[in-house]
């Protein structure tokens, strides 16, 4: 398994993004669709991890965290859209391994719902266009459906554009506390950014560890194109070197949790 949120408008300043610490702060980099945090300052791209708690207005529901952009960021008048990818999951105290009897819904306005998968499959979501002034700032609409019990929800994202040229974003997750302590909040989101969210091995991108990206690794190590984000550089030394091999042939022997 691999895998929106509260947007408001936004000034350009770091103060006005400390305003909305929490959300998901999109931008373009290397040619695709970046997330990252708003924590108080100026944002930061890399992160791929969220919190958000359902309940707080309206029982099993939640329209955070949310999506915000500057001015700019993405042609006006385009569409972004997503994917679920896969089944929704709940914490069992020390993973992400029970795909429970809810499922959650996704809705915007009039738009949706549309539920999280029953089985590990990518399910199409809906579009929403970019304002004129290239700002993408919206606030899904997240609920969680029967039994609704108490628990640590695992959803599994991806974003679109519907310019050609703009690259889908890496996967991202979103952990939905439904009544549990901070403290199994906090160790659940760890476990998704120490397993999921940071698995090298899964060079190609695409969700899975297996042979396209043993593939996609050699071609880049040999000179040929390289996936979007990636380098032949594997262990970061600055050189690309049989060292560089070993460490990637090592990941992708140990695999993702």
């Amino acid at each position: 398994m691999k895998a929106i949120v509260t947007i408001l408008a936004l000034s350009a300043t770091p103060a006005a993004f400390a305003q909305h610490a929490g959300d998901i702060y999109l931008a373009q980099e290397a040619g695709r669709i970046a997330t990252g945090a708003t924590t108080g300052g100026a944002p930061v791209l890399g992160e791929r991890v969220f919190v958000s708690e359902l309940g707080l207005a309206f029982s099993n529901f939640t329209d955070s965290p949310g999506f915000d952009t500057l001015p700019g960021a993405f042609p006006a008048n385009s569409n972004i859209g997503f994917r679920i990818r896969a089944a929704m999951r709940e914490w069992s105290g020390s993973a992400f391994d029970v795909i429970p009897d809810e499922r959650m819904e996704l809705a915007f306005g009039p738009l949706g719902p549309v539920l999280t998968p029953t089985s590990d499959q990518v399910v199409e979501g809906f579009t929403i266009r970019v304002g004129s002034n290239g700002q993408w700032h919206r606030h899904l609409e997240y609920t969680l459906g029967e039994p609704a019990d108490s628990g640590i929800y695992l959803v599994e994202m991806e974003l679109f554009s519907s310019v050609p040229e703009i690259g889908d974003s890496e996967p991202f997750w979103i952990v939905f506390n439904q009544g549990r302590p901070e403290g199994e909040v906090a160790a659940a989101a760890a476990w998704v950014r120490d397993g999921l969210a940071s698995c090298r091995a899964d060079f190609d991108g695409d969700g899975f560890v297996d042979f396209f990206d043993f593939d996609a690794f050699a071609g880049c190590f040999e000179g040929g194109a390289c996936p979007d984000g990636r380098s032949a550089d594997f262990d970061g030394d600055g050189f690309v070197d049989f060292f560089d091999f070993d460490a990637f042939v090592a990941a992708f022997e140990q695999g993702c949790s």
